[in-house]
């Protein structure tokens, strides 16, 4: 039932208006309250009020941890490492984090068996240039980690004047990751529990998508799509099968990225397990029909491998007939 409240909620979503199907796409991750989701119930943002840390404690490397709900929840650290626009490392006294912002979700570029996605060079070289070597403040909202172990956190180049209730202007101005939504860098994603500032998040996805910022620029998502990201109209054309837009249905060749599943990955379970001589952490829901994005093989529940599929290659679909549909073979055991 909350399955199917959650599909009926994100199909109204997206049939509000044009506008609204373009400029809110969501990104659904797992570990979170399915309830939530479905709108059967809030988040309980109930506290009492904290004792704030001083931003002068802050900056000396002191950890702001005040309140049972993390209302102020901030860390010093520098960035030593950018994987691409919204993955970075930091290091936190001796040790070393990798960090995956909240909020925001920029095109791939170093994903093992997806293309570079549109705008996802640029993203990443932002990222580079704004991020390399920076100290910065990490603030935690609920969740600690992700589903690959990555800490989520959103990263503040300047804190902001009050650590437990930024302004709009801080966040847009102020925190690294809505500055990538407000300058078309990244697409709103939803990390739920952690939603802090999905509200501002929204307005400034919006807001980038109305103005044509960065990603949602149409001219050139079209050249993209057409011509790929480094070959010209001139000299080269997309072949046939080849997939000529981020997230495209359209089947390519084994051991290449295939499509995107047509329902979200919601609720996921994962778990380490061993195949053959490999140990790795895999996708272990029971319900939809899985495939594989490396092997262009779907499966379905109760198959062999149907848990054994690497978290990071599974997507998936709502019958065989749409694996199908988006290019996947089925598999034969």
């Amino acid at each position: 039932m909350k399955k199917l409240l959650l599909t009926l909620a994100l199909s109204l979503s997206f049939a509000a208006s044009a506008f609204t199907s373009h400029a809110s796409q969501v990104v659904y991750y797992d570990n979170y309250d399915m309830d939530v989701a479905c709108g059967l119930k809030s988040i309980d943002k109930e506290s009492s009020n904290p004792k704030l840390i001083s931003e002068n404690e802050v900056k000396n490397g002191k950890k702001a941890n005040t309140s049972k709900n993390n209302t102020a929840n901030f860390v010093k650290a520098q960035i030593v490492h950018v994987s691409d626009g919204d993955t970075v490392t930091a290091r936190i006294g001796n040790n070393k984090y990798k960090i995956r912002m909240i909020g925001v979700d920029t095109p791939e570029t170093v994903h093992p068996s997806k293309p570079v996605g549109f705008y996802g060079k640029e993203a990443s070289n932002f990222t580079k240039s704004q991020l390399s070597g920076r100290e910065v403040y990490l603030e935690k909202d609920v969740s600690d980690t992700d589903r690959y172990y990555r800490s989520l956190r959103y990263i503040w180049l300047e804190l902001p004047k009050n650590l437990a209730n930024p302004t709009f202007e801080e966040v847009r101005d102020k925190m690294y990751n809505g500055i990538l939504l407000r300058d078309g860098y990244g697409a709103l994603a939803t990390f739920p529990p952690n939603v802090k500032y999905l509200d501002y998040f929204r307005k400034l996805a919006q807001t980038a998508a109305r103005e044509e910022r960065g990603l949602y620029n149409k001219a050139e998502r079209e050249k993209f799509e057409a011509y790929g990201p480094s070959e010209s109209k001139e000299t080269s054309k997309p072949s046939q099968g080849q997939s000529n837009s981020q997230g495209s249905s359209s089947p390519q060749a084994k051991g290449k990225y295939v499509g995107n599943g047509d329902i979200p990955i919601v609720d996921q379970k994962v778990a380490y397990v061993t195949k053959g001589k490999s140990t790795y952490l895999a996708d272990v829901t029971y319900g939809p029909i899985k495939a594989n994005m490396n092997s262009g093989v779907y499966h379905r529940p109760g198959q062999r491998d149907y848990n054994k599929i690497k978290v990071e290659n599974v997507t998936w679909f709502s019958s065989a007939e749409a694996a199908e549909k988006a290019g996947y073979d089925p598999a034969q055991r």
